[in-house]
């Protein structure tokens, strides 16, 4: 039996191809509100916080603690919208304010960067 060409099969393939074509364009726009989203500043308010939290105290603070923080007030951001600002993980600005490391110089340069000052100010 000899193969004929059949329309359906090919109006069939072609149909599978359009399909696929508007499924990735679907989720590249997903990807586009996704990303959209994660470069957004995020910050966590407690819905009983009613007040501006108390300040902290300034005797109780290490060196880049006491640096950071001010700098942080003035731009109205968390630590992580610091972290966020700076391209680093939230661990590591959290990690570098309590002196429980030494990050790379290129992480130094992006955590100053992000708040506007030279890495020679950023306490070591």
């Amino acid at each position: 039996m000899k193969n004929r060409f059949n329309p359906y099969e090919l109006f069939d393939e072609q149909r599978k191809i359009e399909q696929r074509r508007i499924e990735r364009a679907e989720e590249l726009a997903h990807e586009r509100e996704l990303a959209a989203i994660r470069a957004q500043p995020h910050a966590l308010v407690l819905a009983s916080q009613t007040s501006a939290p108390a300040p902290v105290e300034s005797s109780n603070l290490n060196p880049r603690q006491a640096f950071v923080f001010p700098l942080l007030a003035k731009e109205g951001w968390s630590i992580l919208d610091w972290a966020n600002a700076a391209r680093v993980s939230s661990a590591t600005a959290h990690d570098f304010l309590r002196n429980r490391t030494n990050p790379y110089r290129s992480t130094r340069l992006k955590l100053a960067k992000s708040l506007g000052v030279s890495i020679q100010q950023l306490p070591r």
